[in-house]
C-alpha cells in the first residue's frame, strides 16, 4: 500500500462562494499519518490549545453559550510549514493568475510540500483544499458560531484592524448577535468600542501565527510589488472548525503586502472533512425536492446563472453523502486543570498581570 496521499476533484457544495477549483486529498492511515500531525489541537471542553509539537502556540476558551472566547498566545515558535515561495516558484506558474488552472497549479504545489513538511496540520483522513473568495464585510455574515460538530464552512472574513494583521499577546472576542462592539459580561451594559485586547469578530476571522514584518523589510517589498501587479502567490489558511477561525499556515508577508496595497488576496482554505451517510428517507425527500425545482425553474428561456442553481440543487438532491468541515482534537493530558495551570504559569512568566485584561471578571463567572 502507497503511503502517498491520493487527489481527487472537489465536488462538495459547501454551500459557500468559491473563487476556483478544489481538490479532496484523502491521507491515509498508515507510516507517518497513523500519528498525531505536528501541528495539531487539544481540548478538554471548553478549553483548547493549538500545538506546535510538544509546545503551545495558542490557548483558548469558548465560554459556555458561544458569547465570548478569549485567545492566548503560547510559547512555541512558529512552525515553517511550507517552504519560502521562490521568484522561480512564480515562474513557473504560467497560468493567468486567478484562472482555474492557476489556482489548480498552486493547489498542487500546496499538496506536494505539505506531504513533504514536518509541520503539517495534515494527518489521516480525508482533507479539502480550496481556493475561497476574502469577506471584507460583515453584512449577511453569521455572527455566532454554531456549537455543534460538522458545521457548515464560513469563508475568511479579512476586515481592517483585524487580528490577522496584527499579534496581541492576549485578547477576547464577543460574538454577539446584535452586531456591535460591546460588554457582554453584564447585562445593561454600554456598547464601548474595543481595547488593544478585546474585540467584536464575526466568526470566519483570521489569526496571524507571527508578528507582522517591517514594513521595510525585502521580501515585504516584494509581495507588494506583486500584489500591485496582480501575481501574489495564494496565503494558505488552516479551519479551526471548533472556534470558527482561520489560522494563516503560510503566506503571512502576503497578506500583509495586500492589506498595504489594498489589493484582493488570493487564498487557499484547508480543512478536515467528515462524512455522514445521508438517511434513505432524506435523499428521496431531495429529490422530491429537486424534481419540483426543475419543473418550476427550467420553463423557456433561462439563464446561465438559473441553470448553474438547478444543476448544483439537483446534485445536492442526489448526494447520499453530506460533507462537514470540521477539526480533529487531541485530548489535553491532564485536562481542564492541566490547561488552567500552565495559562496561569505562562501568565505569570512573562509578567502578564490578570488586571490589565479584566480576568476577574472570567474568575467570577468561571473562567479561571
Amino acid at each position: 500500500m502507497s503511503s502517498k496521499l491520493a487527489l481527487s476533484p472537489d465536488d462538495t457544495d459547501w454551500e459557500r462562494p468559491t473563487a476556483g477549483p478544489g481538490l479532496l486529498l484523502d491521507v491515509p492511515a498508515e507510516g507517518p499519518w497513523r500519528h498525531r500531525s505536528f501541528l495539531h489541537v487539544q481540548a478538554a471542553p471548553p478549553f483548547l490549545r493549538l500545538m506546535a509539537g510538544t509546545q503551545p502556540l495558542l490557548w483558548m476558551h469558548v465560554e459556555s453559550g458561544w458569547e465570548t472566547c478569549g485567545f492566548l498566545r503560547g510559547p512555541a515558535w512558529v512552525p515553517t510549514v511550507l517552504p519560502p515561495i521562490t521568484a522561480a516558484d512564480v515562474r513557473a506558474i504560467r497560468e493567468p493568475p486567478g484562472s482555474p488552472a492557476w489556482w489548480d497549479a498552486w493547489s498542487r504545489y500546496v499538496v506536494r510540500h505539505l506531504e513533504a513538511s514536518p509541520a503539517s496540520p495534515l494527518h489521516a483522513g480525508r482533507w479539502c483544499l480550496r481556493p475561497l473568495p476574502e469577506v471584507e464585510s460583515g453584512a449577511h455574515y453569521p455572527r455566532n458560531p454554531a456549537s455543534w460538530p460538522g458545521v457548515s464552512l464560513e469563508p475568511p472574513l479579512l476586515v481592517h484592524g483585524a487580528s490577522a494583521l496584527g499579534f496581541e499577546p492576549f485578547w477576547r472576542e464577543y460574538w454577539q448577535s446584535d452586531g456591535y462592539y460591546g460588554d457582554t459580561l453584564g447585562e445593561g451594559s454600554t456598547p464601548h468600542p474595543p481595547r488593544h485586547s478585546s474585540l467584536f469578530v464575526w466568526c470566519g476571522g483570521v489569526i496571524s501565527l507571527r508578528p507582522p514584518s517591517p514594513e521595510d523589510s525585502g521580501r515585504l517589498k516584494v509581495w507588494r510589488k506583486a500584489a500591485r501587479e496582480g501575481s501574489l502567490p495564494p496565503v494558505l489558511l488552516f479551519y479551526l472548525a471548533n472556534a470558527r477561525k482561520w489560522v494563516v499556515l503560510d503566506g503571512h508577508d502576503r497578506l500583509l503586502a495586500a492589506s498595504f496595497e489594498q489589493c484582493p488576496v488570493p487564498i487557499l482554505g484547508l480543512w478536515l472533512v467528515r462524512e455522514t451517510p445521508v438517511p434513505e428517507e432524506a435523499i428521496q425527500h431531495a429529490r422530491r425536492r429537486a424534481d419540483r425545482m426543475v419543473e418550476g425553474r427550467l420553463r423557456g428561456d433561462v439563464s446561465p446563472d438559473v441553470l448553474d442553481d438547478v444543476n448544483r440543487f439537483v446534485l445536492k438532491g442526489y448526494a447520499d453523502v453530506h460533507r462537514s468541515a470540521i477539526t480533529r482534537a487531541w485530548p489535553i493530558p491532564g485536562g481542564a486543570r492541566a490547561w488552567r495551570s500552565e495559562v496561569l504559569a505562562w501568565c505569570e512568566s512573562q509578567g502578564l498581570h490578570p488586571q490589565d485584561w479584566e480576568w476577574e471578571r472570567f474568575v467570577a463567572r468561571g473562567w479561571w
